[in-house]
């Protein structure tokens, strides 16, 4: 299926093929190698492995905002959530069934990531090692004192990346506070 996507300054349309990973003009041609029969990508999504390179855990779908395009906002909630009581057996599974020394880049995913926060620390506690990269998407929610501290103390390399939902979106989800600087 497609996405179809505009760009605001200049008008330009192009479209996401996400069973292909491929990027496609407004006359649905292939903007990049990904869309074309028989290119191996760098990191194939669509193969197995139990020696990943990048791990991806998706927390839930609960999220802060309520965007109206989104197809999450009927769950908006901005309460943490309690930490799930199947994370400590996740852990476990994971722990069983992959070789976790070859993971490279970890992320944790959300609707809203930092409402998971009770996960977070639980995970990150465990899996936590020097080389290992973390990556955690937020949709603009204001890191606190709490997670900068509990990042500064991991031994892996923690980044954070903002959705292209988050602050500026603000016209269509509406604005649920603000830092005073």
């Amino acid at each position: 299926s497609l996405a179809k996507f505009r760009i605001v300054r200049t008008q330009q349309t192009f479209f996401y093929d996400n069973q292909t990973n491929g990027v496609l003009n407004d006359q649905l041609e292939p903007l990049s190698d990904a869309y074309k029969p028989g290119i191996d990508l760098p990191t194939s999504t669509l193969r197995k492995s139990r020696s990943p390179q990048t791990l991806k855990i998706s927390l839930g779908q609960g999220c802060n905002y309520s965007c109206g395009y989104c197809l999450q906002k009927d769950i908006g909630d901005r309460r943490e959530r309690p930490q799930n009581d199947q994370t400590a057996q996740l852990l476990k599974t994971l722990e069983r069934q992959l070789n976790l020394a070859s993971v490279q880049r970890l992320e944790l995913w959300g609707g809203e990531t930092l409402l998971y926060w009770n996960d977070i620390v639980a995970i990150m506690s465990r899996l936590d090692r020097p080389d290992l990269t973390w990556y955690i998407p937020t949709n603009g929610t204001l890191l606190s004192e709490k997670h900068v501290d509990f990042f500064s103390k991991l031994q892996g390399k923690v980044t954070i990346g903002i959705s292209h939902d988050g602050p500026a979106h603000e016209s269509t989800r509406g604005q649920i506070g603000r830092a005073h600087v």
